[in-house]
């Protein structure tokens, strides 16, 4: 009678198992990583709903693609257009005070930034800013864009409102429909003001 010794398969031989054509699922992604030299901490598991890349060879080409990517934006927003009434203006307390949302947006090629605060005028003058922040938005079908990291500062004067932003936007693909990974970067500097003569 023979007997068959049943040895685990090596990394090495592991990694012949996987090619271009390999598709990712949950039982293989992190030798795919692996495979890719990448850092299996950049992983998140997650139930992700989005577009994902399905076979080895569109992760490597996504992967490819991010490193097109500038690693920063930096953008000037001189004045800011008013816009129009719809900028959620409403009187604060009945005190005459009148709250409008400002708000620019930097392109950023593959994602926008939008950058906003309040600013609060009586008469003719700013009375006070507030609520600086800033979000993503994408139209694209494999990256997802996240704010890992902002510094927003926000001041005022009579005449003007000042928003200055330095964010860090960090860059995700879709894996197989398990989760996302990191794959890039940006970082990005902005500044825009708003003149209340535009408002009031």
């Amino acid at each position: 009678m023979v007997f068959a010794l049943m040895t685990p398969v090596s990394a090495k031989a592991q990694e012949t198992l996987i090619s271009s054509d390999t598709i990712i699922t949950e039982d293989n992604i992190y030798d795919v990583l692996e495979f890719l030299d990448l850092d299996s901490e950049d992983f998140i598991a997650t139930d992700f709903e989005g577009p994902s890349v399905t076979t080895v060879g569109e992760l490597e080409a996504a992967i490819e693609e991010a490193k097109t990517q500038p690693s920063e934006i930096t953008c000037i927003a001189n004045k800011i257009s008013v816009g129009n009434e719809s900028n959620s203006i409403y009187d604060t307390k009945g005190l005459g005070e009148t709250t409008v949302k400002l708000s620019y947006t930097v392109d950023c090629g593959s994602y926008t930034v939008e950058f906003s605060a309040d600013g609060t005028y009586f008469q003719d003058e700013w009375v006070d800013a507030d609520n600086p922040d800033a979000e993503t938005d994408t139209n694209n079908l494999i990256y997802v864009y996240k704010i890992t990291k902002d510094d927003l500062e926000l001041s005022f004067d009579p005449n003007y409102i000042f928003l200055e932003g330095n964010i860090y936007v960090t860059q995700y693909l879709g894996v197989g429909g398990q989760g996302i990974i990191k794959v890039g970067g940006q970082h990005i500097n902005s500044f825009g003001y708003w003149d209340v003569a535009d408002y009031a």
